[in-house]
């Protein structure tokens, strides 16, 4: 962009989708700050009800990917984030060995709006700048190409048959009580 540098939080759109953008991360970060003060790191419990939450994000960018979005887009999204959050806390008041399962269902249901919330913010952003400033409004800057010749790369990476075997197992002990 040939624009002063920070310009694009001049747009609202931008403003608005980088003020959501912060506050939501923040949100996430608190999250797994307070599960894992909740429940120790010392266990698996924690780790367990973060999968979740990651997992409920998951399922919600694969669900509702595919939705359109309109005005309401952001805010539906968000909604059901800060239901989720807030059922969560009601949870955490009084801790039991059944905690753990209510609290992990109510950060999945918080999960299911965070991947589709940072798609409208995403769109919301670069639909409202010029493909050349959505570098900098998304946070990012423009990489500089680094020219290659193509035979000089290929010679640098020797290749050559091989056969090679990963293996790996886990294991999962869970004790309630």
């Amino acid at each position: 962009s040939r624009h002063a540098f920070g310009k694009v939080l001049g747009k609202p759109m931008v403003l608005l989708g980088t003020v959501i953008g912060f506050l939501l991360i923040g949100a996430c970060a608190a999250v797994e700050a307070a599960v894992v003060a909740t429940f120790g790191h010392g266990g698996i419990e924690a780790g367990l009800v973060l999968a979740v939450f990651s997992i409920g994000s998951l399922a919600g960018g694969l669900a509702f990917g595919h939705i359109p979005m309109g005005p309401w887009a952001m805010a539906r999204r968000l909604v059901i984030v800060t239901v989720g959050l807030a059922a969560a806390v009601l949870f955490v008041g009084d801790i039991s060995p059944a905690t753990p399962w209510w609290v992990s269902l109510c950060l999945l249901i918080a999960g299911v709006g965070v991947a589709p919330a940072l798609a409208v913010m995403f769109a919301m952003t670069s639909a409202s700048v010029k493909f050349s400033e959505t570098a900098e409004a998304t946070g990012g800057t423009t990489p500089t190409p680094m020219p290659a010749p193509r035979m000089a790369m290929a010679e640098a990476v020797p290749l050559s048959p091989c056969q090679q075997t990963v293996g790996f197992s886990v294991t999962v002990i869970w004790e309630l009580g």
